[in-house]
């Protein structure tokens, strides 16, 4: 059975980019960010799943 995550992703995409542009942060600098867009592309290329 085929997973459509493509909703998922679009999401992840959004919440990064949403993060990446808010005067919130973490840490000061870029440093964080970069952290957070990394961990998202991680996250949007693993699998979950086996089947």
């Amino acid at each position: 059975m085929e997973k459509n995550n493509g909703g998922m992703k679009l999401l992840v995409a959004f919440l990064i980019l949403l993060y990446v542009i808010s005067p919130v942060d973490a840490m000061p600098g870029p440093i964080d960010d970069v952290i957070v867009v990394l961990m998202g592309f991680a996250m949007n290329r693993k699998q979950i799943g086996g089947d």
